[in-house]
């Protein structure tokens, strides 16, 4: 499947988001996964992304990398007590 190679900034690691999937997509550092991605269809139409990562740097890569692939809009679910999740 495809595969974006991020180049890492000061402190960071190189990380490669690959989608692996029509609907999941993978944050590989070291050949390890430290992020998955996944997308779902409502019964409407409507498209909605799930995001699972280990570290911040890792979720805004992968969610620019999958954003890239997707056509708008896109929606997701955030508890709206949780200020960190919902920044990002």
């Amino acid at each position: 499947m495809n595969s974006v190679h991020l180049t890492p900034g000061m402190d960071e690691h190189a990380v490669t988001i690959t989608r692996v999937a029509e609907n999941q997509w993978h944050a590989l550092e070291d050949d390890r996964v430290v992020g998955r991605g996944h997308t779902s269809r409502r019964p409407e139409g409507r498209i909605f992304l799930s995001i699972d990562a280990w570290h911040d740097a890792v979720f805004d890569r992968l969610a620019g990398a999958i954003l890239a692939d997707l056509p708008r809009p896109v929606y997701t679910v955030v508890d709206e007590v949780d200020l960190d999740l919902t920044s990002n």
